[in-house]
């Protein structure tokens, strides 16, 4: 959990005049900030639905969901080091609800892997939650979107790396079954 906040810095330290990269959605959706404060309850009413649906249904899966989460942190971890972009704001800024924390990654988006990976990992015969996931994954992507809290392809990231992080915790958790 702490390689993110580490790297952010690291990022911040070793490229402090990074330019802000024009975004294509930007250009189409208003911008509106006050949906900043969205972005952390959308994802932590994600979790209490994620949270009841393991805790009732898919206590065997939690290998796979502790292996997804540690696959997006780390990888996470990695990604924003490697690709050093500007912050969508083009200064320093707290975002959201957690105004003391200013992160300076941004490639993948780590709230768009988190929400989609608990989508993922939801059986599909649970459809209810797997339909309240939905909505609220497609909710964060909007807050992210509009309140220029991401760029599109950190978003695009961080599903790619929720699939993947799903895909190989399922491989994983298979494996290790056997």
């Amino acid at each position: 959990m702490m390689a993110n906040p580490i790297v952010s810095d690291m990022v911040h330290k070793l490229y402090p005049e990074r330019p802000f990269v024009p975004d294509l959605f930007f250009s189409f959706l208003p911008f509106m900030e006050w949906t900043q404060y969205l972005s952390d309850p959308l994802l932590m009413l994600e979790m209490v639905v994620f949270i009841y649906y393991v805790a009732k249904y898919a206590m065997k899966r939690l290998p796979e969901v502790l292996f997804g989460v540690g696959f997006i942190h780390w990888a996470r971890a990695l990604l924003i080091i490697l690709t050093p972009m500007g912050r969508v704001y083009a200064y320093a800024k707290p975002y959201g609800i957690f105004q003391g924390i200013i992160t300076h990654g941004q490639f993948p988006s780590g709230h768009a892997a988190a929400a989609a990976l608990m989508f993922f990992l939801i059986e599909d015969k649970r459809r209810k939650l797997k339909w309240s996931c939905f909505w609220l994954l497609v909710g964060q992507i909007a807050v992210l979107l509009l309140s220029r809290g991401h760029y599109s392809i950190d978003i695009a990231g961080g599903l790619m790396i929720a699939y993947i992080a799903h895909r190989k915790g399922d491989d994983w958790a298979r494996k290790l079954r056997v």
